[in-house]
C-alpha cells in the first residue's frame, strides 16, 4: 500500500513545508465545511495549527499535517484530482482562513492578480496579512507592502489597487519607492475589522493617471 493511503504517524511527518496561504506554526479555522480523502468532514468552526505539508505526486495526494487545541497531531488527507478533492485543495483560502496570532490582531486573508501567464502556475496567490482591527484601507497597503507578501525583484514599477468597503487606494513602487494613494474623497470610513479577506488587482507599471481613469470607468472594479 502507498505511503500515502495510510495515516503518517508523528514521527515520520515532515513539517515546515507552507502551502498556499497556510504557514507552519499559525492557527487557522475552517470557514466553509468539507470533507476530506478519508470520509471525514471539517465542519465550520473546527480549528487546528498548522504544522506543514506534504505531497506524494504519483497519487495527486496532498497531506496537511496540523495540531489540534488538544495538542494531538493530526493529517488531513487531500487528493487532487478533479474526481476527488482538487476543488478544495486547489482553493483552500476559500475553505480555510487565518486565527489572530496575538490578541488585537486582525488577520486578512489576501489573494492576489498575477503578474503574467508564467505565474499562473503557482496560483492562487493567497497569503495572510495581520494589520489593527481598526486599520483602514491605506494603512492595510502599507502593512501589505511592508510584508513581503507581494513579489520583489526588477518590477518597481509595478502598482496594485484594493477596495474597503466604499474605499479605494493605489499603492506599489514608483521609482524604487513605496507609495500609497487614496482614490475619492477623504476621509477613509471602512475598518479591517469589516473584512475577512482582500483581493489586490494588478496594473503593471501604467501611469497612476491612465489607472485612475481606468477605475472611474469601471465601477466596482479595484
Amino acid at each position: 500500500m502507498f505511503d500515502w493511503l495510510k495515516p503518517s504517524r508523528p514521527d515520520r511527518t515532515r513539517t515546515g513545508d507552507a502551502f498556499q496561504h497556510l504557514e507552519p506554526g499559525r492557527a487557522y479555522h475552517v470557514v466553509q465545511p468539507f470533507t476530506d480523502h478519508d470520509g471525514i468532514t471539517h465542519p465550520v468552526g473546527e480549528s487546528w495549527t498548522f504544522r506543514g505539508a506534504t505531497f506524494l505526486p504519483y497519487e495527486d495526494g496532498l497531506s496537511l499535517h496540523v495540531t489540534t487545541p488538544a495538542g494531538a497531531a493530526r493529517q488531513i488527507r487531500l487528493q487532487q484530482r478533479p474526481q476527488a478533492q482538487a476543488r478544495i485543495a486547489d482553493a483552500l483560502f476559500e475553505y480555510v482562513h487565518p486565527l489572530a496570532r496575538h490578541p488585537g490582531a486582525w488577520p486578512l486573508l489576501v489573494t492576489r492578480q498575477s503578474l503574467g501567464l508564467a505565474e499562473d502556475v503557482y496560483a492562487p496567490h493567497a497569503g495572510v496579512v495581520d494589520v489593527e482591527p481598526d486599520a483602514d484601507a491605506a494603512a492595510i497597503a502599507r502593512t501589505i507592502l511592508a510584508s513581503g507578501y507581494l513579489p520583489t525583484g526588477p518590477i518597481f514599477g509595478a502598482t496594485w489597487s484594493l477596495r474597503l468597503g466604499p474605499d479605494q487606494v493605489l499603492f506599489g513602487h514608483r521609482r524604487a519607492r513605496r507609495f500609497v494613494e487614496t482614490l475619492g474623497p477623504a476621509p477613509l470610513t471602512a475598518k479591517a475589522r469589516d473584512v475577512t479577506e482582500l483581493h489586490l488587482s494588478y496594473w503593471a507599471q501604467a501611469d497612476i493617471a491612465t489607472i485612475k481613469a481606468r477605475i472611474a470607468a469601471r465601477p466596482g472594479v479595484s
